[in-house]
């Protein structure tokens, strides 16, 4: 085995498109973009709720 055999780019670095493991990858990215989004989202969520609660609290604890 030559050493330029060693060094032959993957599918992935070489760019074949119809590859399965760029396809592999490309699915890969999307999910953990995926689940990124939803924490994210939750984090947000339980912000605004903590805010609305607080606010909540605020207008309860002024009229007594």
């Amino acid at each position: 085995m030559s050493f330029a055999a060693i060094l032959i780019a993957c599918a992935v670095c070489f760019g074949d498109p119809n590859s399965s493991q760029v396809k592999g990858q490309n699915a890969a990215i999307i999910t953990l973009l995926g689940i990124t989004a939803v924490v994210l989202t939750g984090f947000v969520a339980i912000i605004i709720r903590f805010a609305r609660r607080a606010r909540q609290m605020k207008s309860l604890s002024q009229v007594g």
